[in-house]
C-alpha cells in the first residue's frame, strides 16, 4: 500500500539519501583530510546528538514557531547548504560542526515527514504500513551505503 503513496516514497528516499551523505560521504571527506577513526566517530556522535536534540524539540511547542511546511522547507534548505559546504571545507573541525545541520534533518524532518506521510493511510492500516516502511528501511540503508561506497 505504501508504494502507492508518493509522499511516503519521497520521504523514505530522502531519509536514505540524507543518512548516506551524513554517515558515509562526510566520513570519507574528513578521512581524506586526515581524520583518525576516533575523530570520525566523534563526527558521527555530533550528528546523532543533534538528531536526538532536534527530535526532542520537534515534540515541544518549539515546533509551533513555524508551520510544518516552513520547517520542512528550512530543513531541506539547510541540508542543501550542508551538501554544498562539506566538499568545500578543508577543516575537519568545521565539517564536524556542520554535522549539526543533518541532525536537524534527522530530528525534525524525520518526525514531521513520517507524520505527514502517515496522514494518507487509514488509521486501521497504519501499523501495517509502518511495519512495511520499517522493513524496507534496512534494504534502503544497504542500497544507499553500497552506492555511497
Amino acid at each position: 500500500m505504501w508504494l502507492k503513496d508518493k509522499n511516503l516514497i519521497l520521504y523514505s528516499v530522502q531519509q536514505g539519501v540524507q543518512r548516506s551523505i551524513t554517515l558515509s560521504f562526510t566520513n570519507q571527506v574528513i578521512q581524506e583530510l586526515g581524520a583518525t577513526n576516533m575523530v570520525i566517530g566523534y563526527s558521527s556522535i555530533i550528528y546523532m546528538l543533534s538528531a536526538v536534540s532536534f527530535a526532542k524539540l520537534a515534540s515541544t511547542k518549539f515546533l509551533e514557531l513555524l508551520t510544518k511546511k516552513q520547517w520542512i522547507y528550512i530543513s531541506f534548505l539547510l541540508l542543501g547548504i550542508y551538501c554544498l559546504c562539506v566538499p568545500l571545507m578543508n577543516s575537519i573541525i568545521l565539517i564536524c560542526l556542520l554535522q549539526l545541520i543533518p541532525g536537524i534533518g534527522t530530528g525534525i524532518l524525520f518526525s514531521l515527514l513520517t507524520t505527514e506521510a502517515m496522514q494518507s493511510i487509514p488509521q486501521q492500516k497504519r501499523s501495517t504500513a509502518w511495519a512495511s516502511f520499517l522493513s524496507s528501511h534496512k534494504e534502503k540503508k544497504s542500497l544507499f551505503k553500497k552506492k555511497a561506497s
